[in-house]
């Protein structure tokens, strides 16, 4: 874990700006506080068996992944960062924290469910506020923590490392579109080609979860192994997917006035089916068992 750490900060230094400057520091910082926190609690738990020991380490692990309630430095360190750090930030530095917390910790803590409800809301929640696009994956990316923690409710972390890839084949090209274009806000998507114009809203509503694209697979997985005994938790993650969804919804149909037919008649109803076939699939979530 440090070594990923000491190699990462380089990276972000890389471009020599004051902002990546900084945000390095608020990268460092809470990465090395976790680190603390958990060589302490494994020292304690050694020599003693006290019952704080497991939910600070669970924090500690929650701290390293930029999840709910210890995400406060995530979207500001995104924000900071370039696209190709930000890909990094999201896929390969959460590997081994994620490793560790799935495979490690029982199931059996009394952390785990607050932690996968607070996580799909408050990803959601505070994604519908954001007009860039940094930030706004950072808060998707919480979300989507939150279903990949979901997987030790149950015991099984092949689930959570069958989501996390997933997620990963998903985000790559967004991220590889956007670091093509070099966009930072939705209101730059003008300067794309109409291909990209096509395939960025189609990786958008994949990566919300919007069946049947293949962002729906995971959650899919992960509800039918959930169902049996949680079913008011798989409601509270729904609604907060829900929310994840309408920002995608949002950012994807962003693009469409861009497209060379808008201002036509045949142009607009071309636009509302798009929008009413939108709505339709969204509409398919509520049909889950």
């Amino acid at each position: 874990l440090e070594l990923n750490l000491i190699s990462f900060i380089p990276l972000i230094l890389g471009a020599k700006r004051n902002q990546e400057a900084e945000g390095a520091t608020k990268y460092f910082l809470p990465q090395a506080l976790s680190s603390a926190i958990m060589l302490l609690m494994a020292t304690f738990m050694w020599y003693s068996h006290s019952t704080l020991c497991e939910p600070l380490l669970i924090l500690s692990m929650l701290l390293k992944l930029g999840a709910a309630p210890c995400h406060f430095w995530f979207p500001q360190v995104m924000s900071s960062m370039s696209w190709g750090n930000c890909f990094l930030l999201t896929t390969w530095q959460k590997l081994a924290p994620l490793m560790l917390l799935c495979f490690m910790f029982p199931t059996s803590s009394p952390i785990i469910y607050p932690t996968v409800i607070l996580n799909t809301f408050l990803g959601g929640l505070l994604g519908l506020n954001q007009t860039r696009l940094q930030p706004l994956l950072a808060y998707s990316s919480i979300t989507h923590m939150g279903w990949m923690i979901s997987g030790m409710i149950i015991n099984s972390p092949h689930l959570c490392m069958i989501y996390f890839m997933f997620y990963c084949l998903i985000i790559f090209p967004v991220f590889a579109i956007l670091i093509f274009y070099k966009s930072k806000t939705p209101k730059q998507f003008s300067k794309f080609r109409m291909i990209m114009l096509l395939v960025l809203p189609i990786l958008l509503l994949s990566l919300g979860g919007l069946p049947p694209t293949t962002g729906f697979l995971p959650k899919w997985l992960l509800i039918q192994a959930l169902i049996t005994n949680h079913q008011v938790m798989i409601i509270l993650m729904l609604i907060g997917s829900y929310m994840n969804l309408f920002f995608y919804l949002t950012l994807a149909f962003s693009a469409l006035p861009t497209i060379s037919f808008n201002h036509s008649s045949g142009g607009r109803k071309k636009k509302t089916l798009l929008v009413t076939l939108s709505t339709s699939l969204l509409g398919l979530l509520t049909l889950m068992p």
